[in-house]
């Protein structure tokens, strides 16, 4: 029974997919200006009041979670509307293009919380043994086509976290850079990892963690410290180049958005007129950056800073306050407001929309590898 609805779940990202269209030069590019987009709200699950976006994959397929407080419900949208996942299912952070979720587990008081990922047919409890000397609490927070999970894992939700690693659901500390802490955020394709790791001086600093010699074990120079301004930062994001988004802390201690085009240089990405901090959350094999300045969704595109307000049609009525992921094709999810009264996940496609036919492909083609799975 699940796996008919895993393939209806697959179906309903094609469906998605075919709703909004997109072709092979619609991809998005660094350079020249920034497209115009089609704004979708993604409304929640019946019965709940908000949503919000956590990511999308390359076939289109948007997730994220519906909120009543202080209920929550991981869902996907099928052409806008919300559909749930597994009720074991919590905080469903990054989907790869098998459909494959990565997320949680856990009780309703919060005591406890465990890695988790959905293969489309049952939720995996990746909160193994090799964990427990830790603690009975991690977050699984990415996942990439090889179902490689990075995240974290703690005593609690306010401990000092570990940085995992799992391949094939078994977990990998993946160290520090001398001191107590380090959290894994994001992986891409070829498994490099990025995150914070905290140093001998007890500053978190960025890192990129690459497997150098293929063990599948984090050993002495795998995990390298990205520069910054002599402050805390971090990577929250990592695409198939290598390419790193996240922030560093400036002299006013406020966070500056950031892209590691190495693992040795960045560069500051500018902010918002009027605002002096800004974080990135995404950013696609094409270099563009998504996140937000202070409360505002913001898009970093040929190194320029863009408030993606100004790229809808006027008039909407939504407020849009964050973006969170971006996908290759450029299509981006984040969160918008009703000032005053609830917030949605939100859906941009880049316009004017051109045929559905490469994009139906690509659908098709993910739905072709599920079949294989089963």
């Amino acid at each position: 029974m699940m796996r008919s609805e895993f393939g209806v779940l697959i179906s309903g990202a094609a469906l998605l997919c075919l709703n909004f269209g997109i072709t092979d030069g619609q991809r998005a590019h660094a350079a020249g200006p920034p497209p115009q987009y089609k704004l979708t709200v993604l409304a929640p699950l019946p019965g709940y009041q908000n949503s919000n976006a956590s990511d999308i994959t390359n076939a289109g397929l948007a997730i994220g979670g519906s909120h009543s407080h202080p209920q929550s419900q991981s869902n996907y949208w099928l052409s806008a509307s919300a559909v749930a996942f597994p009720t074991d299912l919590g905080a469903a952070a990054s989907a790869n293009e098998l459909g494959q979720i990565a997320g949680s587990i856990g009780s309703g008081a919060g005591t406890q919380l465990h890695a988790a990922y959905y293969d489309g047919s049952v939720v995996h409890d990746i909160h193994t043994a090799p964990l427990s000397s830790i603690g009975n609490f991690s977050i699984a927070l990415s996942i990439n086509n090889s179902a490689q999970i990075a995240g974290w894992a703690a005593p609690g939700p306010a401990s000092d976290r570990s940085a995992v690693l799992w391949n094939a659901g078994v977990p990998m500390l993946i160290g520090t850079l001398g001191g107590n802490e380090s959290a894994a955020f994001a992986l891409n394709n070829a498994g490099q990892v990025t995150g914070f790791a905290e140093t001998p001086n007890q500053n978190n600093r960025a890192f990129r963690w690459t497997d150098l010699n293929n063990n599948n074990a984090s050993d002495p120079g795998e995990m390298v410290q990205l520069p910054d301004l002599g402050l805390s930062s971090a990577g929250n994001a990592i695409n198939d180049l290598g390419q790193v988004a996240g922030w560093v802390l400036n002299g006013s201690f406020q966070r500056q958005p950031v892209v590691w085009n190495t693992p040795s240089a960045f560069s500051l990405l500018p902010l918002l007129a009027g605002y002096t901090d800004g974080e990135p959350f995404a950013i696609n094999s094409s270099g563009v950056v998504v996140g937000k300045t202070g409360g505002v969704a913001t898009l970093w595109h040929g190194g320029q800073a863009y408030n993606l307000n100004d790229l809808i049609e006027p008039g909407s009525g939504f407020t849009l306050i964050g973006a969170n992921s971006i996908n290759d094709q450029g299509w981006i999810v984040g969160e918008c407001i009703i000032p005053g009264v609830s917030s949605f996940g939100f859906l941009l496609v880049p316009v004017p929309e051109p045929t559905s036919a490469v994009i139906a492909v690509s659908c098709l083609l993910s739905m072709t590898v599920l079949n294989r799975r089963r």
